[in-house]
């Protein structure tokens, strides 16, 4: 023999969900720290180096350029 369940009360999930969703605001993003690339380095020139065969670490100390983009760039450009 089963026993019957209870059944929850109308509205009750639309108010927790309500109220979970009243916490869940974004704040503004803020930047906290940029790279700068240095000297006349262009992003073209930058992954060039790559391409070339630079190892990453050294396209970075000479470039500027943040080594997530550089990847990035490099691995689309090898998809081609």
């Amino acid at each position: 023999m089963t026993t019957p369940r209870a059944t929850p009360l109308p509205g009750s999930y639309r108010g927790r969900v309500a109220a979970r969703q009243q916490h869940r605001r974004f704040s503004p993003v803020q930047v906290t720290q940029t790279v700068t690339p240095r000297g006349d380095w262009t992003p073209e020139q930058a992954v060039d180096l790559l391409e070339q065969g630079y190892p990453l670490d050294q396209v970075i100390t000479r470039t500027g350029y943040d080594p997530r983009w550089l990847t990035a760039q490099h691995r689309r450009l090898s998809v081609r």
